[in-house]
């Protein structure tokens, strides 16, 4: 069911949040005064019960009894009025820190010209098969052992993807250990291979935000863990590197070479390692293979735990695992269905406008 459908009902099984208006303006744009503007056309009688036209008319009436002229009255209402609008701005700037600290951060730019790319497989030329391990894995197309765990490798990713839309996630460990992938030609080399998942346990949400984080973002994260991206004595800077390499792997923008304007720069483009200067290329950096280090997890976690003790109570609490929710309003066909599938009732179901948070709900 729709959020629209569920803000329909009186009564929800778990809880219907009313979301607050917030202003589209972007950050660090003049704030929006409450002066009406009258458009051609428009009639005056149309704002005459209006906020701004109902706070004038309440000062005047005051101004009677306090002897203040009327005009001085409602100018020192227009005045609250702002000083409140630039409270709210303050407030929403403070919020947005954080965010805008990790989008200035200063990123390493990277200078590509148009023909520094060079695609080395030539997949239309005779000996591609040859040229592309070399160039991808750093061996040799004869190498038959490393195709083979690499097909394999491949064929277990397959399975997972099956497993993990039909029977739900078969392991939190496993991922694809090279960035690249084989031919279909060499899924001759498979023979019978059936995988094997180890089940493990999903990274906690601030481990998975070290998994994924580059350095860049470190203000986004607590500060407690902000060392293990940055500090010459992490047992995991390896995992945060500044500068790495993307191969175009044959991908190119059709047109000349063009010059990209963007708020944050470029990590680094093409095959060839980031450097200072200016950002000129006619290769798309996201069309391309992203070189990074893959992350171990148990080093991540042996890195990581020691420092959840430092941390402030409420990012403790957003470091937990949580339970599952469902939300099904009492007038679903669904609704009693569910309660007999889990085995239970709805304890005190919650009204639209109340907290989610107040209370676990049984559904």
């Amino acid at each position: 069911m729709l959020a629209a459908d569920l803000a329909a009902e009186k009564d929800v099984a778990v809880a219907v949040i009313e979301p607050v208006a917030v202003s589209a303006a972007p950050v660090g744009a003049a704030p929006a005064t409450t002066d009406v503007v009258e458009e051609e056309g428009a009639s005056p009688a149309a704002d005459a019960d209006g906020p701004r036209a109902k706070r004038r008319r309440a000062a005047n009436e005051t101004a009677v009894v306090d002897g203040d002229g009327p005009t001085e009255a409602a100018e020192a209402t227009d005045n609250v009025a702002e000083e409140e609008v630039e409270k709210d701005v303050a407030n929403v700037e403070e919020a947005a820190t954080p965010f805008k600290a990790a989008a200035a951060a200063p990123v390493a730019e990277a200078v590509t010209p148009a023909e520094a790319y060079e695609d080395r497989v030539r997949l239309w030329e005779p000996g591609w098969r040859e040229r592309y391990y070399v160039n991808k894995f750093r061996v040799q197309a004869s190498d038959v052992e490393f195709v083979r765990e690499l097909v394999r490798a491949y064929a277990a990713g397959v399975s997972w993807v099956m497993l993990y839309y039909y029977q739900g996630c078969p392991s939190w460990k496993w991922y694809f250990p090279q960035h690249y992938s084989p031919f279909a030609t060499d899924f001759s080399l498979l023979g019978e291979y059936r995988p094997r998942f180890e089940r493990g346990q999903p990274f906690r949400p601030l481990e998975q935000l070290m998994a994924v984080f580059p350095p860049a973002s470190k203000d986004l994260i607590p500060e407690p863990l902000r060392p293990l991206m940055l500090d010459d004595g992490s047992p995991i800077l390896d995992f945060y590197p500044t500068s790495f390499e993307i191969d175009m792997n044959g991908k190119t923008v059709r047109g000349g070479a063009r010059r990209e304007h963007s708020a944050r720069p470029a990590h680094v483009l093409s095959r060839y390692r980031v450097r200072a200067g200016s950002l000129q290329r006619r290769q798309a950096a996201w069309q391309g293979v992203a070189l990074l280090p893959f992350v171990d997890e148990d080093r991540l976690l042996k890195a990581v735990q020691p420092l959840y003790s430092k941390l402030a109570p409420e990012d403790r609490r957003l470091n937990e695992f949580g339970n599952d929710l469902v939300f099904v309003s009492k007038a679903s066909k669904l609704f009693e269905t569910i309660c007999d599938l889990y085995g239970g009732t709805v304890r005190g179901v919650m009204t639209r406008g109340e907290a989610w948070y107040s209370q676990p709900q049984l559904i």
